[in-house]
């Protein structure tokens, strides 16, 4: 296995994902494919976590990007932080990925966020094609 770093195919872009040898038959797919990061998370949702990390990694190369950093108290599954605050964005941005999570209380988590003046994009499912995600819905301070 290898790691392929983002970057844009035409007006496309490509985020940074894993590329497999071929392995044939228990290739790391489906449920039992534990990798031991994140007990009872889904290969897919490991997947959104690791686009909403590349996207802006790539568009914002000045900020310092960590999956599930502690922010106060709360855990986004992706945490960007600028050097120096930027406008609209704030102080970063923090990413939430919800992947069959709909018991989450959003109106608090975005809260939570906000009032510490950082962005927030909530992104669902719908929000993610196979390299790329949308963050046109983002909420800034």
């Amino acid at each position: 296995m290898s790691v392929v770093r983002s970057y844009n195919r035409g007006s496309t872009f490509v985020s940074r994902h894993f590329s497999h040898k071929g392995r044939g038959k228990g290739d790391g797919s489906g449920a039992d494919s534990g990798d031991g990061d994140c007990p009872g998370e889904s290969e897919i949702h490991h997947k959104m976590k690791a686009i909403a990390y590349a996207r802006p990694e790539n568009d914002y190369p000045e900020a310092t990007i960590e999956l599930e950093s502690n922010l106060d108290g709360r855990i986004p599954d992706v945490l960007l932080e600028f050097p120096e605050p930027c406008d609209p964005y704030g102080k970063g941005i923090a990413v939430e990925a919800q992947y069959r999570n709909k018991g989450k209380d959003k109106e608090t988590v975005v809260e939570h966020y906000l009032d510490r003046e950082y962005s927030v994009a909530w992104l669902e499912e719908d929000d993610f094609t196979t390299h790329d995600v949308d963050l046109s819905g983002l909420l800034s301070v």
